[in-house]
This record gives C-alpha cells, sequence and structure tokens, in this order.
C-alpha cells in the first residue's frame, strides 16, 4: 500500500523541507521566466540564506498520481540534499 505523501521531510539535525501540494500552475508562478514553458511537476525552493531555521520547500504536483508524487518528491530531494551540503558546508 502507498501511503500518502508526508508533510515535513527532516534531513538531519537543523535541517527540515516542507513538502506542499500545488497545481501545475501555481507550480509554475514559482519558476524563472526562462523556465515558465517546460512542464513543471516539482519545484524545490530553498530558503536557507533568507531563514535561521534553515529549512526549504517542496513544491509538488497535486494532479500528479500518489506513485507519481514519491517520484517527484524523491527527484526534489536531491536536489534539496545537494543544496544542504553547500549551505552547511559553507555556514556551520
Amino acid at each position: 500500500m502507498t501511503r500518502r505523501l508526508p508533510p515535513r521531510v527532516w534531513l538531519g539535525p537543523h535541517f527540515y523541507v516542507s513538502v506542499i501540494l500545488g497545481t501545475p500552475a501555481q507550480l509554475k508562478k514559482l519558476l524563472d521566466e526562462d523556465e515558465i514553458d517546460r512542464d513543471v511537476e516539482g519545484v524545490w525552493m530553498s530558503e536557507f540564506e533568507n531563514n535561521d531555521a534553515k529549512l526549504g520547500i517542496i513544491y509538488i504536483n497535486k494532479l500528479a498520481g500518489l506513485a507519481k508524487r514519491w517520484e517527484i518528491l524523491r527527484h526534489e530531494l536531491i536536489h534539496a540534499i545537494h543544496d544542504i551540503d553547500d549551505w552547511a558546508g559553507r555556514h556551520i
């Protein structure tokens, strides 16, 4: 049985990522203008530089099936982990 996505994923003692579902139109609004023409299933938004909480947000297409949502989450978590490792290396 496949379970729903978690609302938050902890990636260490000081780092967490919120998971938010949105429509493709909502996700496109988060993109830079040069990326707006592509289809978007997920978006990783780092908030590390702007927030002492050391967090980020992964937005996922809520119209995708549950198995596809998990696939998108795993893909976006790779980006999150890369950014966290980079940020932690500069600030901790």
